[in-house]
């Protein structure tokens, strides 16, 4: 009879109770016909006690706890910049019934506030661009920044936000991450009187990675705002938020490092970009000059100082 090895049972695969039962009838047999008559009563004495030996096995085996699973891992949190993007987002989209769009043939007016850099004075200088778009996406549009105007014949459809794919994945056609940064960035310049939009682009921009953000900034008019950004090779690229209020003021470029520009440079730490300064729904394009928006301090200019072109839209 092969001897029962109990040091290597709880090594071997768990039996099943069929099994123990078939071992035990086999055994008892086998048992039975080995031995004589007289040693009947002896013998089912030790087959009793092996029984129970059997019994208390296989309750061991049933009995025996199973390892304790690992839970599952708990997901990362989102970065600062994601959740700054993702409050952004869900403030945009609370703004989408205060805001109306404008009836057919009437234009949406908007005044940035830009900083751009003066290569002939090596200097910071401060400017207004005025945008007027019609507000079904229909008819020519106009482009101001003072002595110059620009009537363009058309919208071309990137600066139409009603004709846009519902999902804007498909407006996304850059393939690195500061491609499509650039571009949706590009496109909330157009969304003013679109916050749903707004809202669905600051949702894609939360998805990239790389993105940080940068608290106790001011937007271009010196309104504190902070800024969610990607660092380029010597410039970071941001768009701007108010503080607290997360709304989209616009975007800027910081020069991270000293930049050759032409014959000088551009220092280190000098800021470029825009931001929203006024906006509004008018009936209908001005005459010259478009809306006499001014900075603080300068007088409006006159028509005889105002130069309007008009240009056929290149779509790219």
């Amino acid at each position: 009879m092969p001897d029962v090895d109990l040091a290597t049972l709880f090594e071997r695969p768990p039996a099943t109770e069929a099994d123990l039962a078939g071992a035990r009838a086999r055994f008892l047999h086998r048992a039975a016909r080995s031995r004589p008559r007289r040693d009947r009563n002896l013998l089912k004495a030790l087959l009793a006690a092996l029984a129970t030996t059997l019994v208390a096995v296989t309750a061991a085996v049933a009995l025996r706890p199973l390892p304790a699973t690992q839970p599952p891992p708990k997901p990362p949190e989102p970065s600062e910049a994601r959740q700054a993007l993702l409050t952004a987002a869900d403030a945009a989209a609370a703004q989408t019934s205060a805001f109306e769009p404008g009836k057919p043939g009437e234009y949406l007016w908007v005044v940035w506030f830009h900083q751009g850099w003066d290569p002939r004075k090596g200097e910071v200088t401060t400017f207004l661009v005025e945008n007027w778009s019609p507000s079904d996406g229909k008819g020519p549009w106009l482009r101001s920044t003072g002595r110059h105007e620009t009537l363009f014949a058309r919208l071309c459809p990137s600066q139409d936000p009603s004709a846009w794919s519902p999902d804007l994945r498909a407006e996304i056609t850059a393939g690195d991450v500061p491609g499509r940064f650039g571009q949706i960035a590009a496109m909330l310049e157009w969304t003013r009187f679109h916050p749903e939009r707004a809202a669905a682009l600051l949702r894609l921009a939360a998805e990239l990675p790389g993105l940080t953000v940068t608290r106790g900034q001011t937007d271009a008019k010196g309104r504190p705002a902070f800024t969610v950004g990607l660092a380029l090779d010597g410039l970071r690229d941001e768009l701007v938020f108010d503080e607290p209020g997360n709304t989209p003021l616009g975007r800027r470029t910081v020069v991270t490092r000293d930049t050759p520009q032409g014959e000088g440079r551009i220092p280190a730490g000098t800021v470029i970009g825009h931001t929203v300064d006024l906006y509004g729904v008018e009936p209908k394009l001005p005459r010259k000059p478009a809306k006499s928006a001014s900075l603080d301090g300068e007088p409006p200019l006159r028509a005889d100082q105002v130069k309007r072109v008009e240009r056929e839209a290149r779509c790219d």
